[in-house]
């Protein structure tokens, strides 16, 4: 079973971004490493590569997924207004563009939906209470509703539902973590989480085949990995339940079938760093390896 970087911030994966106004005197980047590229060298040699691109202001203005031969799965490119507001964003794969408007409330500046404008695609809508973020609404290209997460005074989750589907969310009431998600082929998942927000244990609960997956995972409590951008001006940073990301220094996986264990394990992350604490890079006791190059670094 492959290894996957369990660091990423869920930002960018949710298209919708983060929120936290910049305190900049300048249109200038801050002094703060942000991630340029992601290189990861897989076992067999393959390599993947992920890679983000900024403005002046330090805005992401691009993001991509590369294989080795420089051939993009997905190219996500940022449109902004004077004030740094995104206006559009392009997505494009093999399959397609899709282009989204963003639309905020004239009087607070806090986005209220961001919606295809060309070609097909989910529509996100949000509601607010005053500045507090109440709910999240996804819908489907026919206008279906796919998913609802609704949110505490504190920002934290208190439910997510999919409507149309079978599928369940458990959330913790104190955390706003999900503890366990059941799928709509009957596969039940469960999750434990630390304060950190990190998973510690995952299970992934086959019932139909008599087949249980545990894992556990270890983090770095020193060093860290850059964000990969300003925050997005006007837009919420969701906590959707799913745990927070962290550099991953390992994790044991068992297998069972029938009650068995089949399978077990134990992978190993060695991580170098730069003079500032930033993870510069890892390597798996699997063979795979990964890079991070960084902009705007003081030192290297």
């Amino acid at each position: 079973m492959k290894s996957t970087l369990l660091f990423f911030m869920g930002c960018v994966l949710l298209m919708a971004g983060c929120y936290k106004e910049p305190d900049l005197s300048a249109a200038q980047i801050p002094p703060a490493c942000r991630i340029g590229l992601v290189e990861v060298i897989r076992e067999g040699g393959n390599i993947s590569r992920q890679g983000y691109l900024y403005d002046n202001f330090g805005s992401l203005t691009q993001y991509y997924e590369e294989n080795q031969s420089g051939l993009r799965s997905l190219t996500q490119t940022y449109v902004y207004d004077t004030a740094h507001y995104v206006r559009t964003r392009e997505d494009k794969t093999p399959a397609g563009t899709v282009r989204y408007g963003y639309t905020y409330d004239a009087t607070s500046k806090l986005i209220t939906r961001i919606a295809p404008i060309q070609g097909s695609g989910t529509t996100y809508e949000y509601a607010w209470e005053g500045t507090t973020l109440k709910s999240l609404t996804t819908k489907a290209a026919n206008g279906s509703v796919t998913e609802l997460l609704t949110f505490r005074a504190d920002g934290k989750l208190a439910t997510r539902t999919r409507p149309q589907s079978s599928e369940r969310f458990t959330v913790d009431p104190v955390s706003g973590y999900v503890t366990s998600y059941t799928h709509t082929d009957g596969v039940f998942e469960t999750f434990t989480v630390n304060n950190a927000g990190n998973h510690l244990v995952k299970t992934y609960n086959e019932p139909a085949i008599s087949k249980l997956t545990s894992s556990t995972y270890t983090y770095a409590t020193n060093g860290y990995f850059a964000d990969t951008q300003l925050y997005f001006r006007g837009i919420p940073d969701i906590q959707d339940g799913s745990g927070k990301p962290g550099l991953l220094t390992g994790y044991v996986l068992n297998q069972f079938r029938n009650g068995q264990l089949t399978l077990t394990e134990n992978v190993k992350f060695s991580y170098t760093y730069n003079g500032e604490g930033y993870a510069l890079g890892y390597s798996a006791s699997t063979g795979e390896r990964a890079k991070f190059y960084y902009t705007n670094c003081s030192s290297r």
